[in-house]
């Protein structure tokens, strides 16, 4: 559909693989209390065989998973959750990602 949003991504938040939401796949950073980070994101409520796990990286080519310290649901979008990862807070800034695969690709 042109929107540089990979077909899988947006599968895994609910969004439409033939209409331009490239938006869909963002994450949004969220303001927490003092020692902690956060940010929201969309994810599909039945992921199937798709598994999502959340990345982080200083230099954009070395990733490694990040456990989060909780993950709630803020909103229901329909097809779609609309989901806050908290984290403890980072010593250094990095980039974040989910990552989203499934079997055999």
């Amino acid at each position: 559909d042109g929107d540089g949003a990979p077909n899988m991504v947006e599968f895994a938040v609910g969004g439409n693989p033939l209409g331009a939401d490239a938006s869909l796949a963002r994450i949004q950073a969220m303001p927490v209390g003092s020692g902690q980070f956060a940010f929201q994101y969309r994810q599909r409520k039945s992921l199937g065989d798709v598994a999502a796990v959340i990345e982080n990286s200083t230099n954009l080519m070395t990733w490694s998973t990040l456990l989060p310290l909780s993950v709630t649901k803020v909103s229901d979008l329909g097809n779609a959750w609309l989901l806050q990862a908290n984290f403890p807070a980072q010593s250094v800034q990095g980039y974040f990602r989910i990552r989203y695969s499934w079997p055999g690709f």
